[in-house]
């Protein structure tokens, strides 16, 4: 199979130049080096069947789409939206926060080229350049320093110093760390919200309702409420360049302790009265050997129901304002 391919390609010029097009070759010139029409197809073909990776490993896609997915698994909501909205989410939010790098590469290196003001490779330093500077400013300088270890290079001057065969994987896993930190962040409340309604049923004696069942209508209400889904796509895109706080472990501890905090002024007023009220009828209970469970039962929902309408007002309060909390927390990494 091999032997006759080779025939082939030796009559693909020949065909090519019959056909009147120039042949597969590079021509050197007093402006430099000129390439035939027929390898700039095949370098744009080449380029094409790579365009899925570049669009994975050279723009904010990867941190987006990863955030999307633990947003909605955070929300329970099993496959709403579903796969197709989150990728087109996040390739036009890509888009927007790729457009001043793609204006810069036009400006600086395609349009002159396709103008006859600029050759091929001084064209693609350009583009290299550019899109280096997008890489490097949101690639965490230690993931970066591990790759140069790696490679063993010496310590880079500047950015176009750093090769994209370092930089690349550098980049990705600064932001899969990333992406990372942010679903945790975003998980919290909702993990919140699961924790007050499972401690609240406890408590009521309700271990027979699924708190899963209660807490997804509560978890949309507070996400509409907030406009989540704006929050979200905001905070992500102030992610890249507005960002410059970076999570360290200090930090996802501070915010684990704001969680637990919410939770138990969340659930403190609820769990308080049912507490109350459960040993007060105990010891009635007691005194009278009376041994009833509505009677235990019936007051302590009943009281408890009363006073999640009193605080319910307070409680959905506590709960916005410890989103938005999470969002501005959000918008500031990088």
């Amino acid at each position: 199979m091999k032997r006759l391919l080779v025939p082939l390609f030796i009559l693909l010029p020949l065909a090519a130049h019959a056909q009147g097009l120039p042949a597969l070759n590079l021509t050197q010139g007093p402006e430099g080096t000129t390439y035939s029409l027929s390898l700039q197809i095949v370098a744009l073909m080449s380029a094409l069947t790579i365009l899925p990776s570049l669009l994975l490993g050279m723009t904010a896609f990867t941190r987006i789409i990863i955030v999307l997915s633990i947003l909605r698994q955070a929300l329970g909501t099993q496959q709403t939206p579903p796969n197709q909205v989150l990728v087109a989410l996040a390739l036009f939010l890509t888009f927007f926060i790729m457009q001043p790098t793609f204006t810069a590469i036009y400006d600086q290196s395609l349009s002159p080229y396709l103008d006859g003001q600029m050759e091929a490779q001084p064209a693609m330093d350009t583009a290299s350049h550019i899109i280096k500077g997008f890489l490097i400013e949101n690639t965490r300088q230690n993931d970066l320093l591990m790759f140069q270890r790696l490679a063993g290079d010496a310590p880079y001057t500047d950015n176009d110093s750093v090769p994209l065969s370092v930089l690349l994987p550098a980049y990705m896993t600064s932001e899969l760390k990333t992406a990372f930190q942010i679903g945790f962040l975003i998980y919290l409340p909702f993990l919140v919200i699961d924790m007050v309604v499972a401690s609240i049923l406890m408590a009521l004696g309700m271990m027979m309702l699924s708190p899963m069942l209660v807490s997804l209508p509560l978890k949309l209400l507070l996400f509409v409420l907030v406009d989540g889904w704006a929050l979200t796509v905001g905070s992500l895109a102030a992610t890249y360049g507005l960002g410059d706080r970076i999570m360290d472990f200090d930090s996802n501890i501070e915010n684990l302790q704001i969680a637990y905090w919410n939770i138990l002024v969340v659930a403190g007023p609820v769990l308080g009265v049912a507490l109350v009220v459960g040993l007060v009828i105990g010891v009635l209970q007691a005194a009278t050997s009376i041994n009833e469970q509505t009677l235990s039962f019936v007051p302590k929902l009943a009281i408890s129901m009363g006073v999640l309408a009193l605080a319910s007002g307070f409680m959905l309060t506590r709960m916005t304002d410890y989103f938005h909390y999470v969002f501005e927390t959000i918008a500031a990494i990088r």
